[in-house]
């Protein structure tokens, strides 16, 4: 039996939810970049008199060790992104349920008085509230 995957599962605390993978491996590529880049012109062009093959030793050697912190760093960037997400879907749909509410209480004072109208045998020609391209009301 084969399950849908979840794209929010994580294996753990340092992995990274499928749905923000790319992100990551962008984050991570780009700081290793930099990194091996740092490390290239400081064996380049700072240290001299090594040979080639010493020259490309040393930068693998001093690039090594920040390699497992710019995946956490990377991590850490990506969860920090997630939140900010999470937090502006979670803004979106407060305002959106707040729209509707305010969209929802103008059409129950609208059919109140057109019940009420039409119970007092009154005309009613109160137009309903219509509604935007957004979805909001037009009369406040």
């Amino acid at each position: 039996m084969t399950s849908t995957p979840d794209p929010e599962r994580r294996v753990s605390i340092w992995s990274v939810p499928e749905r923000w993978r790319k992100l990551f491996f962008a984050i991570f590529s780009i700081q290793t970049a930099a990194l091996i880049g740092l490390a290239v012109w400081y064996e380049v062009f700072v240290k001299t008199g090594d040979s080639w093959p010493e020259t490309i030793f040393a930068i693998g050697r001093d690039a090594a060790p920040g390699i497992g912190v710019i995946a956490a760093d990377s991590v850490v960037i990506v969860d920090i992104v997630m939140i900010l997400t999470l937090l502006y879907e979670d803004y979106r749909r407060k305002r959106t349920e707040r729209a509707l509410a305010r969209l929802q209480e103008k059409w129950e004072g609208w059919n109140q008085r057109r019940l009420e109208a039409d119970a007092a045998a009154q005309p009613f020609d109160e137009p309903p509230p219509s509604l935007t391209r957004n979805g909001h009301s037009r009369s406040s």
